[in-house]
């Protein structure tokens, strides 16, 4: 059954479905490339900052050494000076640890787009369940990922063995050397496997964040009937939705033939749109549209005025910008005042000559 459910499933996943796993936190991750980027900024901070890193270290230590008399003069000054030692550490393992930090939430926040959901970590009775626990210990993909840790552990071990042997005659001249220049070349090789294991982490994690990115849609991927269910949950039902408009178009209907004939003008284009405007000078500001409509509307509304002696006039520009522009029930705008009020001063002479 679970592989007939993802044979169906052929579809690329909608951006409603991507959206949803987004916020549920399933997002395609990868913890190599994160590791990866840590090494990179750990070694770049001791290539930068490494020799005043140490030196700081050391005269902290070498203070602390030196005037460790005063200790055993007083001893009730220990704890301050313990405190004070210890705080000094602190600040120096500090001025590491806070980059090497902000490059980690960087490198996991540009995966995760800085999401932040605690539904990753709630309780899944599910996951307790030993047989499906076995299942997942010994599935392909847990198979996949075990070689897959084989083969990069095997990547870093052959970089570092070539590095290392580019290194082999200098190390090999070390016995003949000043210690403080073999103490530089142990330096600069360490530097370079660190370097080097690094870069091959980083082309790793690039590799697997491409993995990664690529199983999340796999994993995401969705049946047609899937598209289906989701375009109704979205949408609506189209019966719903069906009857909906019928009750409106029912209501519109009922609207026009109850305010139609006690409006004051309807508004042409000359078919296409129709809008009925009331107006009485004595309870009214400005001219309220009562009813509009379009096409088989519009032409319903004609007929309607007709049938009870409301004026119909043509303006093309104030049919269709009122149709477009003013809801049902309320006042023409500022801008129409002058238009409407010629076409009404037009229909009472009319009426008047009549």
């Amino acid at each position: 059954m679970a592989d007939e459910e993802q044979d169906s499933r052929t579809e690329a996943p909608t951006p409603r479905r991507l959206e949803r796993a987004f916020e549920e936190g399933q997002i395609g991750f990868s913890s190599d490339f994160v590791a990866g980027l840590l090494l990179l900024a750990g070694v770049l901070f001791f290539m930068l900052y490494g020799r005043q890193f140490l030196d700081h270290l050391k005269g902290v230590l070498r203070y602390r050494l030196s005037y460790f008399q005063t200790a055993i003069e007083a001893p009730e000054a220990l704890p301050g000076i313990l405190l004070e030692s210890v705080l000094g550490l602190v600040a120096i393992v500090l001025g590491l640890m806070v980059p090497l930090c902000a490059v980690s939430i960087l490198g996991s926040g540009l995966q995760t787009r800085f999401n932040i959901t605690f539904k990753t970590i709630e309780m899944n009775w599910e996951k307790l369940d030993p047989v499906k626990g076995f299942q997942r210990i010994f599935s392909l993909r847990a198979v996949v990922r075990g070689l897959s840790a084989l083969l990069k552990t095997l990547f870093v071990a052959i970089v570092t063995y070539y590095v290392i042997r580019s290194r082999i005659p200098e190390m090999l001249l070390s016995g003949f050397i000043p210690l403080e220049t073999a103490f530089s070349q142990a330096t600069s090789l360490f530097l370079a496997v660190a370097i080097s294991i690094s870069a091959a982490l980083m082309a790793i994690g690039v590799a697997d964040l491409g993995w990664e990115k690529w199983k999340h849609l796999q994993d995401l991927r969705m049946s047609k009937q899937d598209i289906k269910e989701e375009a109704k949950q979205d949408e609506g039902d189209p019966l719903v939705k069906a009857r909906m408009r019928r009750l409106a178009s029912e209501l519109t209907r009922q609207t026009i033939a109850k305010e139609v004939p006690k409006s004051t003008v309807v508004i042409t284009n000359p078919t296409h749109f129709a809008v009925a405007l009331k107006f009485d000078r004595d309870s009214m500001q400005a001219p309220t549209v009562v009813a509009k409509g379009a096409d088989l509307m519009a032409k319903r509304i004609i007929e309607i005025a007709k049938e009870n002696g409301v004026a119909v006039v043509e303006r093309k520009a104030v049919a269709r910008f009122l149709y477009f522009n003013v809801k049902v029930g309320k006042s023409i705008p500022y801008e129409l005042y002058m238009a409407v009020a010629e076409i009404i001063n037009f229909v009472n002479r009319q009426k008047r000559a009549a």
